[in-house]
């Protein structure tokens, strides 16, 4: 009985380096995966506006003009004060909200009592002592007044600068770099007078 060696037969091991092939994503899926990531930045955006408007009704510093409710004509005057200051080479003043508050108020008691002065007739107080008794600091103090009865009130800040300049006094204290801050008050009389008061201080 004839035998037979079996036969075997080796197949040495072939390295080859895999092939990587990326099939497109089907449109069903990209497409649902594009509206998530649009939504999801909506939403953050969404979160981003409601935290900065938080931010600015919360925790953003309030201008000194919004804080003493300054008016557009006494905002006119102090922007034209400024360009006088910045002409001469001088440091542009500061809104001071208190200083604001107790200018407005003397011109107030002007156009209340038809009179133009520093020292009000009723109490016999001067700026000096308006301002220290509002508990107002200050290491110097200036003050100028103003009236006219111009009916015209679209020109009248140009109209108090002006006159303002054209005196030695006034345009002394415009232009005085010992000052570092102002107030400004507009207040109308009954009979259209225009009273203004300018306080300064450092």
């Amino acid at each position: 009985m004839s035998s037979t060696n079996p036969r075997l037969e080796h197949i040495p091991p072939v390295r080859r380096s895999a092939k990587v092939i990326q099939l497109p994503i089907p449109k069903r899926v990209k497409g649902p995966r594009i509206v998530r990531l649009l939504g999801v930045m909506l939403v953050m955006m969404l979160i981003g506006a409601i935290l900065e408007r938080w931010y600015l009704e919360h925790w953003a510093p309030t201008p000194p003009e919004e804080i003493a409710g300054i008016g557009p004509e006494e905002k006119q005057v102090f922007e034209l004060i400024n360009e006088q200051r910045t002409k001469a080479g001088v440091p542009a003043l500061k809104v001071a909200p208190k200083v604001t508050v107790i200018a407005r108020s003397h011109s107030y008691d002007m156009a209340l009592r038809h009179y133009m002065a520093h020292v009000s007739p009723s109490d016999h107080i001067g700026p000096e002592g308006r301002l220290r008794g509002n508990g107002i600091h200050y290491q110097v103090m200036g003050e100028n007044v103003y009236e006219e009865t111009f009916p015209d009130h679209s020109t009248m800040a140009s109209r108090v600068v002006k006159g303002w300049m054209s005196s030695p006094d006034h345009r002394a204290n415009i232009l005085s770099p010992d000052f570092t801050e102002t107030g400004i008050g507009v207040a109308y009389s009954s009979n259209g007078e225009t009273y203004v008061t300018e306080d300064f201080i450092r």
